[in-house]
């Protein structure tokens, strides 16, 4: 956030007219103020992991982020203009069918809001060098050795739960093709598979009740106010009160319909 916020600021003050894109994570630093200015810069859409949308494996996979701060990290950037594209995953290792289904409610939910435009079902693959490659025994899965006769890059593996992930593919796909058209939210998740599948365990107000809590503006000593009007005024004044002598700076402002003063 910090990296693209000086890019933004950059790109206002050498006047440059630019579309951008970028690949974020989630940050809880992706204020709506921050949103507001990297559209103003050009930015048009970000694209970031919300892998898999559940709090217990976003710790597990060790994130940084909950689905509650995704909910209101792509609800800035959406008020903003921003588009969002989310990469989703399902079969990591120790998720649980129940969990698949639950992620997928939390996906509806999100483009139900309108705070997600477009995303992308990947099916969970083991590389040998992320955390589950190096430490397989701590997430349950046994790793399948092949002999290399190239690269060790993907390696197949048994997973403890014995479940049958790929079986999701295709309900996880349509389902998200309809959602990203904005269309068939009230169908049961059921309806997207032809096999029996729990129901979600997750309110069916979850994402909205999330967007109620609204962050309050905290000013920051490492703050910076961006004035966007070109000719802005500031001048240092001296203020006597009885015994006491304040100094202070008063910013005036000419905006298109009006005059605005800063002290």
């Amino acid at each position: 956030p910090a990296l693209m916020r000086e890019v933004a600021l950059e790109i206002l003050r050498r006047n440059l007219v630019v579309t951008w894109w970028t690949n974020i994570r989630f940050e809880k630093s992706f204020t709506k103020d921050l949103c507001f200015l990297l559209k103003l810069s050009g930015c048009v859409a970000v694209s970031g992991g919300l892998e898999v949308a559940s709090d217990r494996l976003l710790k597990l996979i060790d994130k940084g982020i909950s689905v509650e701060q995704v909910a209101k990290v792509t609800r800035n950037f959406t008020e903003a203009g921003i588009m969002i594209h989310a990469y989703l995953m399902y079969g990591y290792p120790t998720q649980t069918i129940q969990e698949t289904v639950d992620s997928l409610e939390m996906v509806r939910q999100l483009f139900e809001m309108g705070i997600l435009q477009s995303g992308f079902w990947h099916q969970f693959a083991m590389t040998a060098h992320s955390p589950v490659g190096l430490h397989p025994e701590e997430f349950g899965v046994t790793p399948i050795k092949q002999e290399i006769l190239f690269a060790n890059n993907d390696v197949d593996f048994t997973d403890k739960t014995g479940i049958d992930h790929g079986k999701f593919s295709f309900g996880l796909k349509k389902s998200l093709f309809n959602y990203m058209h904005g269309i068939n939210f009230e169908l049961p998740l059921q309806e997207w598979f032809d096999f029996k599948i729990p129901r979600t365990t997750v309110h069916p107000d979850y994402i909205h009740d999330c967007l109620l809590e609204d962050d309050d503006f905290v000013f920051k000593g490492n703050s910076k106010v961006l004035f966007l009007a070109k000719n802005v005024i500031a001048e240092n004044r001296v203020k006597n009160k009885k015994k006491y002598i304040y100094t202070y700076t008063k910013i005036t402002a000419h905006l298109k319909t009006n005059v605005v003063s800063v002290d």
